[in-house]
C-alpha cells in the first residue's frame, strides 16, 4: 500500500510514473501519448493520485501546468472518497498551491480551489471560509501575480454562486 498514515503519505517511486505519465501525455507521439490517456482514464478516481500530482506541482517545470490542471479534474470525483483528515489536508496543500510562482500553474490551481470549493459546498453544505480567507490576503498582497489570482480565483467564485454552478448554504 503506497498510502501511508495521511494525505501527504511518501511515494518516491510513484512518483517518477507520475511524471513519466505527465511528460507522454504532454508527448507529441500520438502513440505515446493514447497510451497515457489510458493509464490516465485507468487511474483517475483514484484519491492516491492527489498527492502525487500536488508533487508535480511542487516540482514546478514543464508537468507543473498539466498536474495542477489535472487536479482540478480529481476534486470533484475524488473529494467524498477521502477521509476528514485528508480533506482538511487537500484542502491546506490547495491553498498553499494559491501561492506559487507561475502564472499559469497558479490558474490552474485556481481552477482546482474552483473545483474544491464546490464540491464542499455541494458534500458538506459549507462555505470553504479558508479560502476566501486566503483569497482576502492574496487581493492584498503586494505582488501583482498574488493579486492577480486572488482576483481571478474569488471571480470563478462568483460564477460558482451566479452562473449556475452549486448552490452555495446561504445563497448569493
Amino acid at each position: 500500500n503506497a498510502r501511508g498514515s495521511s494525505f501527504s503519505f511518501s511515494v518516491a517511486a510513484c512518483m517518477g510514473d507520475v511524471a513519466a505519465l505527465l511528460c507522454a501525455l504532454r508527448s507529441e507521439d500520438s502513440q505515446s501519448r493514447g497510451l497515457a490517456e489510458q493509464e490516465l482514464a485507468r487511474v483517475r478516481g483514484n484519491p492516491e493520485l492527489l498527492p502525487l500530482l500536488f508533487l508535480a506541482i511542487d516540482g514546478g517545470g514543464p508537468n507543473a501546468q498539466l498536474a495542477a490542471v489535472l487536479l482540478s479534474w480529481e476534486v470533484p470525483r475524488t473529494f467524498q472518497l477521502l477521509p476528514a483528515e485528508d480533506r482538511v489536508a487537500l484542502q491546506s496543500r490547495v491553498l498553499k498551491s494559491l501561492e506559487a510562482s507561475d502564472r499559469a500553474v497558479v490558474r490552474s490551481v485556481a481552477d482546482a480551489a474552483n473545483s474544491l470549493a464546490q464540491a464542499i459546498a455541494a458534500n458538506e453544505d459549507r462555505l470553504w471560509v479558508e479560502l476566501l480567507h486566503t483569497l482576502a490576503q492574496l487581493v492584498a498582497s503586494g505582488q501583482d501575480l498574488q493579486r492577480e489570482m486572488g482576483f481571478y480565483t474569488a471571480s470563478l467564485l462568483v460564477c460558482l454562486t451566479r452562473c449556475g454552478g452549486a448552490e452555495l448554504p446561504g445563497g448569493c
